[in-house]
């Protein structure tokens, strides 16, 4: 499982700081996303991750938690956003903000302070190899949040995601997005 976590990150990161270059032929920067956008991402993603499993299960397929690898803005996946009320392009756009903006404190943070109280309970360690680990990860929490700070949403989706962080938690985690 954390293996397929430690892919999906990888790729939602990779929409994160690569959009721009690689899926969307924006002319110039979007616009932020509203609340109203908000509000509905948030009502249609469980609709589409549901949607994307099903959609996605032929042999060879890689499956990830909540939304398949193999869902990429191709024809299927335009026609099922479009037919939702949805630009594909800005629905994966704000995918990526909510993602990049609850990750930034919660979701990279969370793990890797799962793996510190996991080392913690692990008797089976010398006590000096343990502390070793546990500096380690104290050091990889400083070094995430220090390289989350230069990725800067825009302040109004920030502080919409802060707003509806718990909602967007509790969506994310229901679908499989994060543990």
């Amino acid at each position: 499982m954390k293996e397929f976590l430690t892919k999906l990150s990888l790729l939602i990161l990779g929409l994160v700081f690569l959009w721009p270059v690689n899926l969307l032929a924006w002319e110039e920067e979007p616009e932020p996303f509203s609340l109203n956008e908000l509000n509905k991402f948030i009502a249609d993603l469980p609709q589409f991750s549901q949607w994307a499993q099903k959609e996605f299960r032929e042999p060879g397929t890689t499956k990830l938690p909540g939304i398949p690898l193999a869902v990429t803005l191709d024809k299927e996946t335009k026609t099922f956003l479009i037919q939702m009320g949805w630009k594909p392009e800005r629905f994966f756009y704000i995918l990526s903000h909510v993602y990049a903006g609850l990750s930034s404190e919660d979701v990279v943070v969370a793990q890797i302070e799962s793996e510190l109280e996991l080392i913690k309970n692990n008797f089976s360690l010398p006590q000096e190899q343990k502390k070793q680990l546990l500096d380690i990860l104290k050091k990889d929490i400083e070094k995430t949040q220090k390289a989350q700070a230069t990725y800067m949403l825009p302040l109004q989706e920030q502080r919409l995601i802060d707003s509806k962080r718990k909602q967007l938690l509790d969506l994310f985690v229901k679908i499989g997005l994060i543990q």
